[in-house]
């Protein structure tokens, strides 16, 4: 009877194992392509392969179970993002099957019943996951602490299927009762650690010490140096970007090799890659090629096996064996050519030009007399019939004095009459453009409108007139409207000469009374007004006085010293003769001043000479706010003070002042 119990008891223990392993699973409930959800192609959650720039695709993996690693071979995970009830895991194009491994449950290898997952598209994987608690506890009533040191420190640890935070440096710790606990450690691109650890002493710490292995190792390619940068390199069948990198990492595992080119022989190998280790593939691949030269006429275009080269003549290397070359033209029969091309060769080749394919075309317009091209060559005038015409489509122009030019599309045939006529119209689409634009368009005394302007006129002379604000020189000439002569483009210059106008001058004298001086002046509708003063050069010889008291001349003697100091004022009429240029006669008065420099008299302080002038000031604006002006002026003196007089008749110098011929330069900016 002992015995039965003991057996019974086995097997329930048994059972209980089996129900323990069965729940320790991973299953995959549903795989599909979502074709209404757009988030592997919208802005802000789009993810792009590192190795090629494209877009990735999104597996959604819908679980309630935390902890999930994933591997998808040779071409990675570019991304895992958790979510609430999703791990969003973005996988390059060309992927075909997942690894989806746990702390607590059994591995699982995927492979997608879609085939390869394609680039920006999002897929939907409903997982179901159970978990069974592998723990055995032997004393509730006690607890003991467990420490564990990880590397690398991003590592995920659980304890019987609880998670364990560690901290920056790998280090991680908790209480458990004494008793038995499962605990598993993964990382990505690491081999998995999981183990049992037993807790029966609350005065001593236990702590686990784990270095995961790397699951992954370097590949370094290195090719012949005579091997043709285009050749491609797979990976199980997958193409290798950015294969010219120092190492290229690769999980951990053994993998086919294929470097393809169209000018070498195909290298083909298998390779195991290790863990943590740098494995060097060298490939060497030898040329199936030779060089060749092709000559012909400069129109033909030459065609390699159906493959476009060039035109007129080309070199390069061609795969060995056999090629159909061909000289292509429009409106000709190619010209075939085969040759063999044979490993490192040079040849050249000569190429037969391709055969012309003739028809008739019989052109008649109205008027008549329009000159024919055919595709931009002149070939005669309406009515016009003439063969040797290339077939195939023709562009055709007919131009005729006073006419607007025709522009038409004739197909021609092999031995065939292709016909056509054509009414040339005298209205012509014209575009008129400025600068600067919305100038006022005036064609012969009607206004059309401001530019740019565009519409039809007829052919022939026309008048037409331009013009902007006072700023900008109009534009009056007669332009000729025919086939040639459709878009104009015209360009006003800026009138610096204004009918309104404010200035400031500064002014060099060249009269031997006075050197520098300054001026300001207004024109209103080209009505001028000035006005200015000119400072003295230096003083007169110094003059002696004797004062006389009482009809009697006293002992002591004055000296003095007198310098003069003009003001004039000015009216005249401005009249423009360019755009820059402009000449102001003008008519006013100067008065010149004495006052003494140095001495110790006052007589003859303030004598004055008033004198009328007769100028005309020539300005030239070389810039929008500046110029220079040439004044030449005439003074003839009217009125002199007594003091002036004796002065004058003491000083012949003085005598000359303010009278005669002047000229003033000045520089002036103007508003």
């Amino acid at each position: 009877m002992m015995k039965k119990y003991l057996l019974l008891i086995l097997l329930c223990v048994f059972a209980l194992q089996y129900a323990l392993a069965q729940d320790n699973t991973i299953k995959i409930k549903d795989f599909y392509l979502n074709e209404f959800d757009n988030t592997a192609n919208t802005h802000g959650t789009i993810v792009y392969d590192e190795n090629n720039g494209e877009k990735c695709a999104l597996i959604k993996i819908r679980t309630n179970v935390q902890g999930f690693s994933f591997n998808a071979g040779f071409l990675g995970i570019t991304k895992t993002e958790q979510k609430i009830g999703e791990v969003w895991v973005y996988v390059p194009q060309g992927v075909k099957k997942l690894t989806i491994a746990h702390p607590t449950l059994a591995t699982l290898e995927y492979n997608f019943p879609t085939g390869q997952v394609e680039r920006a598209r999002t897929y939907i994987m409903v997982l179901e996951a159970k978990e069974a608690v592998d723990m055995i506890v032997e004393d509730d009533s006690k607890k003991g602490i467990l420490k564990f040191n990880v590397i690398p420190v991003n590592a995920n640890v659980t304890v019987n299927s609880v998670p364990l935070a560690l901290d920056t440096a790998g280090n991680g710790e908790l209480e458990l009762f004494y008793g038995r606990h499962a605990y598993k450690v993964t990382a990505e691109d690491y081999h998995p650690v999981s183990g049992r650890v037993r807790i029966n002493d609350n005065q001593k710490e236990q702590t686990v010490n784990i270095r995961l292995k790397q699951n992954y190792g370097w590949l370094k390619i290195q090719f012949s140096e005579y091997m043709d940068s285009t050749a491609k390199v797979f990976i199980d069948g997958h193409e290798l970007n950015h294969r010219d990198k120092d190492s290229i990492k690769i999980t951990s595992g053994q993998y086919t090799f294929e470097v393809k080119s169209p000018l070498y022989n195909t290298y083909q190998t298998t390779l195991n890659i290790l863990d943590s280790t740098l494995t060097p593939l060298y490939v060497k691949m030898y040329a199936q090629y030779g060089t060749v030269r092709f000559k012909a006429d400069n129109t033909s275009h030459i065609y390699c096996d159906s493959t476009y080269l060039g035109q007129g003549s080309w070199e390069g290397k061609l795969p060995t064996g056999q090629h159909i070359i061909e000289c292509r033209a429009e409106g000709h029969i190619p010209s075939v050519k085969e040759i063999e091309v044979t490993r490192l060769s040079v040849t050249e080749h000569f190429l037969s030009n391709p055969t012309p394919i003739y028809g008739i075309i019989d052109i008649n317009s109205t008027p008549e007399g329009a000159d024919v091209y055919i595709d931009g060559a002149l070939v005669g005038k309406t009515p016009l019939t003439k063969g040797n015409v290339l077939i195939g489509k023709r562009n055709i122009t007919l131009i005729s004095s006073g006419f607007s030019a025709e522009h038409a599309v004739l197909e021609v045939f092999k031995d065939s009459v292709s016909k056509a006529e054509y009414t040339l119209s005298n209205k012509m689409f014209v575009q008129i453009n400025t600068t600067p634009e919305n100038c006022k368009l005036v064609i012969d005394d009607n206004e059309v409108g401001t530019t740019p302007y565009a519409d039809t006129i007829a052919a022939g002379e026309h008048l037409i007139e331009i013009s902007h604000t006072k700023r900008y020189k109009p534009i009056n000439k007669t332009i000729i409207i025919d086939g040639d002569n459709t878009n104009l483009t015209f360009e006003l210059k800026k009138n610096f000469v204004r009918k309104n106008e404010f200035y400031i001058e500064g002014v060099y004298s060249m009269s031997a009374d006075a050197i520098l001086g300054v001026s300001m002046g207004l024109y209103l509708g080209n009505f001028n007004i000035e006005g200015g003063a000119l400072l003295p050069k230096e003083p007169s010889e110094t003059i002696y006085w004797n004062p006389i008291i009482n009809n009697n001349p006293l002992s002591s003697s004055e000296s003095a010293s007198y310098a003069p100091t003009h003001y004039y004022g000015k009216i005249g009429y401005g009249i423009p003769l360019s755009r820059n240029f402009r000449i102001t006669p003008q008519v006013g008065m100067q008065v010149t001043s004495l006052y003494i420099d140095e001495g110790s008299t006052s007589y003859g302080e303030q004598a004055n000479r008033t004198s009328c002038t007769v100028s005309a000031r020539m300005n030239f604006a070389f810039a929008p706010f500046m110029g220079i002006c040439i004044t030449p002026e005439y003074r003839i003196p009217v009125k002199d003070s007594e003091g002036y007089k004796i002065i004058s008749d003491l000083l012949p110098t003085i005598q000359g002042y303010n009278n005669g011929f002047n000229i003033n330069l000045g520089l002036y900016i103007f508003l």
